[in-house]
């Protein structure tokens, strides 16, 4: 899944060991911190921080991408049941309702299509954030 997401801001703090990323979405601003170890000065140590900082401020987009997801789709799925109680009188007014069901449904098939690749991105973000400290956890 492509974002529309472009880096804002990343810096990193040598005296505290801090790297802080900010992106910017269609949603809003995100941001991922992480501490490098305070005996990691290398410029790798420093980029692996700027890069785990990015896959946290990532992780929390995806986050928020989800749960307006699952409101948009369970807001359509409402409205298809209201639909189905509708008893309308002319055949017109039947023709209309069911095209405008047609169009709810692929709605819903469209929604979960994308809420499927947003767990897929929230999941592989995860799991890097969790590789990563587990080999921190081994080199200490």
């Amino acid at each position: 899944m492509r974002t529309a997401a472009k880096l804002f801001k990343s810096t990193y703090d040598a005296d505290i060991g801090v790297s802080t990323v900010v992106i910017k979405t269609k949603s809003g601003y995100f941001t991922g911190v992480a501490k490098v170890h305070p005996e990691d000065t290398s410029v790798q140590s420093k980029f692996l921080g700027c890069r785990i900082a990015e896959k946290k401020a990532f992780r929390d987009f995806y986050t928020t991408e989800l749960k307006r997801e699952k409101i948009r789709f369970n807001t359509i799925q409402d409205a298809i049941k209201d639909f189905s109680h509708f008893c309308p009188d002319n055949e017109a007014a039947i023709e209309r309702l069911k095209v405008l069901a047609k169009k709810y449904r692929i709605n819903i098939l469209s929604l979960e299509d994308e809420i499927l690749k947003i767990n897929t991105e929230l999941q592989a973000n995860k799991n890097y954030l969790k590789i990563i400290k587990e080999r921190y956890k081994r080199s200490e």
